[in-house]
Parts: structure tokens; C-alpha cells; sequence
């Protein structure tokens, strides 16, 4: 009876054990592909940076697209001067202020990068962290199994003198 009951709370362990441990490794995987993806858009966008500088005075391969590029970069140049325009009808106390929510933005875009990557750490440090845990219990349920066999044989043994005395 205690034999049957130990084995099957020890196969219920063991799945769950199992199944934490199959969770764990999917998050971790899951987090490798996230940090490899970021890293790919990284190269993707070094290289078109690094391919439009080379050829943007010759066009002919990827007109459309460095056609558009340049377009971007004209509209960036004259919201630019909009913004130069308007700052110079400002008092030095609005230039500063909206110099300082300019900085901001930059600085809160950089901080949000920076909360990723932390986040990205920390979701792989919770894997590890589970699998590791899912081990330890898996070890704690082979331990309570080998523990559970003397037990067992001790019960088996009384049982057998109960039915001898009787």
C-alpha cells in the first residue's frame, strides 16, 4: 500500500519534474531566439546602413529603395530646419526646455533598450534558475524513493509477522 502510494507520488514528481524542466528549456530557448533575432536586425541594419552609403550615388540594383532612403532622409533634414526655425522664435527658457524633453526622449529610448537586454538576461537567469530547481527535485524524489524502499520492507515485514502471530 505505502510502496504503491510512494511510486506513484514519486512518478507524479518525476512528470512534474519533467515537464518544469521542458517549460525552463523552452523559455530559455525561447529568450536565445529573441537575443538572436536583435542581434540579426543589428547586422541587417549595419549592412543596409553600410550598402546605401556605398551605392546611394549609384542607384542603378536598389533604385526604388535608395530612392526612398534619401527621400526619408530629405524629410528628416527639413523637419530639422522646422525645428531650428522654431526654436529660434523661442526664449532661452523654452529652447532649454524642450532641448531638455529632446534629451530625454533620447535618453528614455536608450533606457528602454537597456530594459530589454536586462530582461532578455534576467528570463534566461529564471531558466536556468528552474532547471536547476527541477534537478534538485528530481534528485529529491530518487532520494525519497531509496528511502522509501526500507520503509516498504519494514511494513512488509510486519505485516508478515501480524499474519504469522494470527
Amino acid at each position: 500500500m505505502f510502496e504503491d502510494w510512494g511510486k506513484k507520488l514519486g512518478d507524479f514528481a518525476q512528470s512534474m519534474v519533467k515537464k518544469t524542466g521542458e517549460v525552463a528549456e523552452v523559455a530559455s530557448l525561447h529568450t536565445k531566439v529573441l537575443a538572436k533575432k536583435k542581434k540579426a536586425e543589428d547586422e541587417l541594419l549595419a549592412l543596409g546602413k553600410a550598402y546605401y552609403e556605398a551605392h546611394k550615388d549609384d542607384p542603378a540594383d536598389f533604385a526604388e529603395k535608395i530612392s526612398a532612403i534619401s527621400g526619408i532622409y530629405s524629410e528628416i533634414a527639413a523637419l530639422e530646419e522646422e525645428i531650428k526655425a522654431l526654436k529660434e522664435k523661442m526664449s532661452e527658457e523654452d529652447k532649454k526646455t524642450v532641448d531638455a524633453m529632446e534629451n530625454d526622449a533620447a535618453d528614455m529610448a536608450e533606457e528602454a533598450e537597456e530594459v530589454a537586454e536586462a530582461v532578455a538576461d534576467a528570463a534566461e537567469e529564471v531558466a536556468e534558475a528552474v532547471e536547476d530547481t527541477a534537478e534538485a527535485v528530481a534528485d529529491a524524489v530518487e532520494t525519497e524513493e531509496e528511502a522509501q524502499e526500507p520503509a516498504a520492507e519494514a511494513v512488509e515485514n510486519a505485516e508478515e509477522k501480524v499474519q504469522e502471530e494470527q
